[in-house]
């Protein structure tokens, strides 16, 4: 689930001084170390990464100014970064998808967005870059949780996230057969929020052989631990704290913001923030439903021009609601599932991470603010800290943007290396960065 405000203005300068953390020891030794300034040490932990640090105590905060550090310098993007209309067998419609294609055999990065998963979205860019730029090969695409994905797929309703991921697999195996599949040498998935789960399905999918291309990396940041309890929260967010503001005053408190630097005093509530995030999350979902209820014709929205108002219906539509009367019902009609609770429980961590293979990890912030508490002392549980990985700040996915979830991203295959699948190191080195200003 991403947040608000996709105005906002791209801050390429602190993205590019992350960069310039990472000329760390996997470009050590290129015979130009004394060409430019000397660089300050990276202090790595115990994972070999660099020691995790993020910038912003507050969950809420943090997951509100994600997006104001995610981006990629438009020169490389206009170069690199193409779309084409895919034909997907399966589907309704050609689905439009982004990617980077190097001119060498190499590794395929798939980025799974979240909630308002828009690949032009605010957290679009960063990851494609992040791959491209190092010499894999990317793909991308709109997430479920978009408009137009129901007029393009065709499976059904959105929300029953097996079928979701299902879909996904159907494009990427499609562009892999069309795109020379020689050409990709290994395939992972990164997915972010709910693309973090469809990231995780997927994973419990190769394990079990059900997919129809080797998966070999699988990293989800913040895919939420139970689906129902951020649904209730995110619903909470809108009923009890966006209530209490408008949309007018939470534009010009957040709008034009500019993230204030670490240690100083965060110049928002609580409360003002859940309801920026409530708004947020409400306002996409809106369209989802709309979306869904026309291509499927569920008929549980006002008729247009029928005497109700059918953007007020759409607008108090919750995700609890949408799930339980739109997802749920329409998939026990198709036979699919027998009861709503099974549609619940799809991305649930505590049924996933049991089957993911030995290489698939979730990373997610103890302060992640669309979790529970007791639901992440569960899974910490169940999980023993094989498959997830708890970091102390970040909230929701403001973690990403840290030198270890970057550095992190790039060593994803490492878990399935052996003697057929060697450890897969980036193959461009990234260019020298100057000073953020902020």
């Amino acid at each position: 689930m991403q947040t608000l405000n996709r105005q906002v203005k791209l801050v390429y300068s602190l993205f590019a001084a992350l960069m310039l953390a990472i000329v760390w020891p996997c470009y050590a030794e290129t015979g130009r170390e004394g060409d430019g300034p000397a660089r300050k040490p990276i202090e790595l932990g115990a994972d070999g990464l660099p020691k995790y640090h993020h910038m912003f105590d507050n969950g809420l905060y943090s997951t509100i100014t994600a997006m104001y550090y995610c981006g990629a310098p438009p020169e490389y993007m206009k170069a690199n970064v193409h779309q084409t209309a895919l034909q997907v067998p399966s589907f309704s419609k050609p689905v439009t998808v982004t990617y980077v294609k190097q001119s060498f055999p190499a590794p395929l990065v798939v980025v799974l967005l979240g909630g308002d998963g828009e690949v032009k979205g605010p957290f679009g860019d960063l990851y494609p870059y992040w791959y491209g730029h190092a010499g894999f090969n990317v793909l991308t695409f709109d997430s479920p949780f978009t408009p137009r994905f129901p007029d393009v797929s065709g499976h059904g309703v959105v929300g029953n996230f097996d079928k979701d991921t299902e879909a996904a697999v159907a494009i990427i195996d499609a562009y892999m057969k069309q795109n020379d599949p020689k050409s990709f040498t290994r395939v992972g998935v990164v997915g972010l929020s709910f693309g973090g789960s469809q990231a995780l399905i997927m994973g419990t999918m190769a394990k079990q052989g059900k997919l129809p291309f080797e998966l070999t990396g699988c990293l989800a940041f913040s895919p939420p631990i139970k689906l129902l309890s951020t649904a209730k929260k995110v619903d909470d967010f809108y009923k009890n704290d966006r209530q209490n503001t408008t949309m007018v005053a939470l534009g010009k408190k957040f709008g034009g913001h500019t993230p204030v630097n670490e240690g100083q005093p965060i110049p928002f509530q609580d409360a003002e923030m859940r309801g920026a995030l409530g708004y947020a999350f409400r306002d996409q979902l809106k369209n989802v439903v709309d979306r869904n209820d026309r291509v499927y014709g569920l008929n549980m929205l006002p008729k247009a021009g029928g005497g109700e108002d059918r953007a007020q219906h759409m607008e108090a539509t919750s995700l609890q609601r949408y799930i339980q009367l739109y997802a749920a019902k329409y998939w026990m009609q198709k036979g699919a599932v027998g009861s709503a609770e099974e549609i619940w429980a799809m991305p649930n961590l505590e049924r996933l991470v049991p089957n993911l293979p030995d290489f698939a990890e979730a990373v997610i912030a103890e302060n992640d603010p669309l979790n529970n508490s007791d639901d992440l002392a569960s899974i910490k549980a169940i999980d023993g800290g094989k498959h997830v990985t708890v970091v102390p700040t970040g909230g929701h996915l403001g973690m990403i943007t840290s030198e270890w979830a970057l550095i992190k991203a790039h060593h994803f295959f490492d878990k399935a290396a052996g003697p057929d699948h060697p450890v897969v190191q980036p193959a461009v080195q990234p260019a020298a960065a100057t000073t953020p200003k902020q």
